[in-house]
């Protein structure tokens, strides 16, 4: 075969190859190790937190590479958009793990998602990390490839609730309210059980639309029946409104939900601002939770992007550090044994807590217990991690 006819060839093989998906090896691919990831900066409700942390695993990756890589190569990220909804999932994941290769995937922060993407890093048997979504599905399947840092928020944060309340409040009628979407459902049916199991009578059980604007019918017809407490699932924009229409109707009582109360914007001016006072909310990191790193790392962030973390940019920040720590374990890129690696971690501590996984993949992350206390976030349970005491002493509004 003449050169010529040899070349051609060539050309006409590459070009098969580029038009069906294929990408040709290149020497930056040699010298990094690609993990994958899915983003939603085109989905509105959750654009704002996906740019912080994006921050947080830029941070972070900045910092693993600096201090070596990971067996010689530098980590990189290599991401697919998916906010415009699972058919963007499926292909996203598909061109990552087919194409790309990936070692190992970390999921999106919306559970939806994420129980979507499982389906199919289980079918490829490729290691999936989930450092933020929420829904006790997630890990509640019997899947053995998707591994969770991250609390089961449905359990974990009515969990909490229920044993804090117990513990301090004592509450005899209780009024639960839950966004309707895959997180807030989980708790809503969480929380009914343990609130019935706790003897404590359920005087509200309402799931309502997190994209509402007008809650005063829900909070007029808690105020006619007056609950010891409110237990919520919530997000932001929905947490400041509810909190605001209490206020105007003059709601007055014990406040305890997450995520939405524990935001560090909720104590803002944009947030529920001086309002906020008294209320607890569940958290997963804070940054005066004593882990070695907390503080730090809440420092370092705040200082280079002038934003105060919460546990949703710590998640993703301590995602990456974890995985350059299991690939490392792994020794290999190879999938099977990066999820023996997963499946073996025992940290005993680190700036996000302790690291464990459960046969389900699930870490047993514990949950804090915060209030707002001239206007700061207080840890104030578990005892063993509080910085503070809770205030049950909650004065009526025209008192604060």
């Amino acid at each position: 075969m003449k050169g010529k006819e040899l070349r051609l060839i060539v050309v006409v093989v590459l070009a098969v190859l580029v038009l069906t998906g294929w990408s040709v090896p290149n020497l930056q691919a040699q010298n990094t190790i690609q993990i994958g990831l899915l983003t939603e900066f085109t989905l509105p409700f959750l654009a704002e937190f996906s740019k912080n942390q994006q921050k947080a695993f830029d941070m972070a990756l900045e910092e693993v590479n600096a201090a070596g890589g990971v067996m010689g190569k530098k980590l990189e990220l290599v991401t697919e958009e998916v906010g415009g909804g699972l058919d963007q999932v499926t292909a996203g994941a598909e061109k990552l793990i087919s194409r790309k290769q990936v070692p190992l995937m970390i999921s999106t922060q919306f559970s939806t998602f994420t129980l979507a993407l499982q389906k199919i890093t289980e079918a490829y048997k490729v290691p999936l990390l989930v450092p933020i979504s929420g829904s006790d599905k997630i890990t509640e399947q019997n899947l053995k490839y998707t591994f969770r840092i991250s609390a089961r928020t449905g359990i974990a944060y009515a969990g909490m609730m229920v044993e804090f309340l117990k513990r301090y409040a004592k509450p005899k009628k209780v009024a639960i309210f839950y966004e309707q979407g895959g997180y807030g459902s989980d708790f809503g049916r969480k929380a009914k059980l343990l609130v019935e199991q706790a003897g404590w009578e359920i005087v509200m059980f309402e799931g309502y639309n997190p994209r509402a604007i007008d809650f005063k019918p829900l909070l007029t017809k808690a105020k006619s029946i007056q609950p010891d407490a409110i237990m919520v699932a919530n997000f932001f924009l929905d947490a400041v409104l509810m909190i605001r229409q209490a206020k105007e109707i003059n709601l007055n009582t014990l406040w305890i939900g997450s995520p939405g109360f524990g935001f560090p914007q909720f104590l803002s001016k944009d947030g529920a601002g001086k309002d906020a006072e008294y209320i607890f909310s569940i958290q997963q990191w804070n940054p005066n939770v004593p882990w070695p790193g907390a503080k730090e790392f809440a420092e370092k962030f705040r200082k280079r992007y002038n934003i105060d973390p919460d546990w949703n940019i710590s998640q993703p920040y301590y995602a990456i550090h974890f995985v350059a720590d299991v690939l490392k374990r792994a020794g290999s890129l190879d999938r099977e044994k990066i999820r023996a690696a997963l499946v073996a971690t025992d940290i005993k501590e680190s700036m996000y807590g302790p690291i464990k996984f459960d046969e389900q993949g699930q870490n047993l992350h514990p949950v804090l217990v915060a209030q707002v206390q001239n206007t700061q976030y207080v840890i104030v349970y578990p005892t063993d991690l509080a910085r503070g005491k809770p205030n049950l002493t909650i004065p009526p509004w025209d008192k604060r």
